[in-house]
């Protein structure tokens, strides 16, 4: 059973990598998009996906199992409460929705309605991250005290450009890529307890900061470093944990980067490790995971509570930094 999706969206990034790693998945096919602009294009690239301009219509009429969507965050709850009473099945770019009480609603009815709804994380399906977590169960770090992972860009702002829009998206580059960073280090180390964050606008005179750096503290005691910027063009976007029997450096694992190199070193040396296509491929698995979900009936690997505790991280890291970096304890 091939699960059918449909994009409520497919602008800038969803065209850039959603788009191409869910014609590249095993399980997922893509069926229908939507889109306000650009349709005729699509059309010609995808002669076989059927594409609609109202969203109610495509929900009242496409034959879909699921539905993604990448449109501004503060659309994100009525598109995914139409999609779900529709009967629907939805996966949510991140962030989940533009504030806590949308997330946990849109959460509550998925479960009520028994459909699937998850979020957008991809990099826990990245190729090196899976292989960096299957070390850390083994144990081969020992008791990991500290870690950190990155996302640095360059993106200035634009007109109508969500990312700097707190109204449409929350914030600026936390709530954008340090929200991936921070779901991460929750994913690998475990339950954050605690963040202190800072925020700066040094760079552009924008509503909303271009940089960010958060402090996570985790139940099992570990430290990790979170950092932001659309205002690194030259980067490698690192991950790295730190334990007490090795340690693990990543380079390249987050971004746009088809390549990536991870280093292994430990009591005997070091080794490599060399992935190839984790850019795409971690999109394509995203989307048979989710599909997987739906024929099995349980949650994906990124579901809906995933998104709630994730909204309150960004939001505590924000008020952290409101406040001169007062920790901010969390649930």
């Amino acid at each position: 059973m091939t699960i059918r999706w449909g994009f409520i969206g497919i602008s800038g990034f969803a065209r850039l990598k959603p788009l191409t790693g869910i014609i590249q998945s095993s399980g997922s096919l893509l069926t229908s998009v939507v889109t306000r602009s650009g349709s005729v294009e699509f059309t010609r690239d995808h002669p076989e996906v059927e594409v609609w301009s109202d969203v109610d219509d495509f929900l009242r009429r496409a034959k879909v199992d699921a539905v993604y969507i990448a449109t501004p965050v503060d659309t994100h709850f009525d598109l995914g409460q139409r999609a779900m009473e529709a009967g629907k099945h939805v996966l949510l770019e991140k962030p989940m929705t533009l504030n806590i009480k949308e997330a946990e609603l849109l959460r509550d009815f998925a479960e009520k309605s028994n459909l699937r709804l998850g979020v957008g994380f991809m990099r826990r399906h990245h190729p090196a991250h899976i292989w960096m977590k299957k070390k850390v169960d083994e144990g081969t770090l020992g008791k990991i005290v500290l870690a950190k992972v990155q996302t640095l860009l360059e993106s200035p702002p634009q007109e109508d450009a969500w990312r700097w829009d707190p109204g449409k998206g929350i914030g600026g580059a936390f709530a954008d890529v340090g929200s991936h960073n921070i779901e991460q280090l929750e994913h690998v180390l475990g339950r954050i307890t605690k963040v202190n964050g800072v925020a700066s606008g040094a760079v552009y005179n924008s509503t909303a900061e271009d940089t960010a750096v958060a402090v996570t503290t985790h139940a099992n005691g570990a430290i990790g470093i979170v950092e932001g910027s659309f205002a690194v063009p030259h980067r490698h976007n690192v991950f790295e944990l730190y334990g007490t029997k090795g340690t693990l450096m990543a380079s390249d694992s987050i971004g746009p980067f088809s390549e990536a190199e991870v280093e292994l070193l430990g009591p005997s040396g070091s080794e490599s490790a060399h992935f190839t296509g984790g850019d795409i491929t971690q999109f394509a698995a995203q989307f048979d995971d989710f599909s997987q979900a739906i024929k099995e009936g349980c949650n994906p690997a990124v579901d809906a509570e995933t998104g709630v505790r994730n909204l309150k991280q960004i939001f505590a890291v924000y008020e952290s930094a409101k406040n001169n970096g007062k920790a901010i304890e969390l649930d």
